[in-house]
């Protein structure tokens, strides 16, 4: 993914991604059983990039709401907070989870009242931090998941 995103010009939004990538990846591994995953990077017209998990599991991903002792629960708000978007598309077999990464947070408006800033600090605390993203989808996966 690296490597795409350096000769997309785009190495801005590759902390980011790796970090956005990791989480869903995680959860497919924690939470979609032994089938595997696959992943799509994709570089969208406006300058964004497009990140996608591919598993067998029906289940889509949710928001939780664990103690301040879980080691796990907060990946999907992670991925809420840090991208313009997030959503999950039904496959057929199984489920395309996806986000989208701006670099640098370019569009992303980060002065607004919904959240959209991450206090780390509270996040990791778990003290009442909500996502400020929405969920939902395009409808349509632009490119194939490899």
């Amino acid at each position: 993914m690296t490597g795409c995103l350096q000769d997309w010009d785009l190495e801005a939004a590759v902390w980011t991604s790796q970090l956005l990538l990791g989480e869903l990846a995680t959860n497919a591994v924690l939470h979609a059983g032994p089938g595997g995953f696959t992943v799509g990077v994709l570089g969208l017209p406006d300058g964004a990039v497009r990140l996608e998990v591919r598993d067998g599991s029906v289940r889509p991903p949710r928001l939780r709401d664990y103690g301040t002792s879980s080691t796990t629960g907060r990946g999907v708000a992670l991925v809420a907070q840090l991208s313009r978007g997030w959503g999950v598309l039904s496959s057929g077999s199984g489920k395309v989870v996806w986000c989208e990464v701006v670099p640098d947070g370019g569009e992303l408006d980060l002065s607004s009242e919904d959240d959209a800033l991450v206090d780390l600090d509270a996040f990791l605390l778990d003290e009442d931090v909500q996502p400020g993203r929405p969920q939902g989808g395009f409808g349509d996966v632009r490119g194939e998941v490899a």
